[in-house]
């Protein structure tokens, strides 16, 4: 791909998909409803999606503890649903340093095969894999559930930010979690050791682009 058709499509997808900020400001700390029972938590580290539905409710990544205490207070205010699924992006702090605030609520925790190896090696290299809540459900390629009349797939692309990035989406709602695919207003953080590859990153959002619709947040 040329490096102006690439950058063409990425505007469009930018444009067309909704962009996770990495570090908001900490003024935008609520639940931000986007279609049918869907939204985002943006505060500290990548941005929380979820779906708060009657028959269960589903979270993609996780932030920080004190982050994931907000933010499971305002889920159980919107809905007293049981956690279905909480679902990691990729192995990253900021995205499951959280999980174990969901460990005696969440059914299943899901993400690839490689977030999991990952999760667990930086855990046990800094010493704290106690208190991490790690991956229960892994996958390769794909992987989809349904919970009420929204069906949540999660597919895995390539290696780009790191080996273990996946995009979660909810189909009914035509909401699509990229996790740090892509970054917003800075540069993208290159994890070498966890398995990032820029030529596959560029051929990874392609195939992004290629997937999902239009219409798709």
């Amino acid at each position: 791909m040329k490096r102006r058709t690439f950058l063409q499509a990425g505007s469009a997808l930018s444009l067309g998909a909704l962009m996770f900020p990495v570090w908001p400001s900490a003024g935008s700390q609520g639940l931000q409803p986007l279609r049918r029972n869907t939204g985002i938590y943006t505060h500290r580290g990548g941005t929380i999606g979820w779906l708060a539905g009657p028959e269960g409710s589903v979270i993609i990544d996780t932030q920080f503890p004190e982050q994931a205490l907000r933010f499971r207070e305002l889920l159980a205010a919107q809905s007293q649903a049981p956690l279905r699924y909480l679902i990691n992006t990729h192995h990253h702090g900021d995205h499951t340093g959280g999980n174990a605030v969901f460990r005696d609520s969440a059914a299943q925790v899901v993400a690839h095969e490689n977030c999991l190896l990952h999760h667990r090696r930086q855990a046990n290299e800094r010493g704290n894999a106690e208190s991490q809540l790690f991956a229960d459900t892994t996958f390769d390629k794909s992987w989809s559930a349904r919970v009420g009349d929204e069906r949540i797939s999660a597919h895995y692309f390539g290696a780009a930010h790191t080996n273990g990035d996946i995009v979660v989406h909810f189909e009914a709602a035509n909401v699509a979690h990229l996790g740090d695919l892509i970054f917003n207003r800075r540069f993208p953080y290159i994890d070498r050791p966890g398995g990032a590859n820029i030529s596959s990153w560029i051929q990874v959002l392609a195939q992004v682009r290629q997937r999902y619709e239009r219409d798709t947040l």
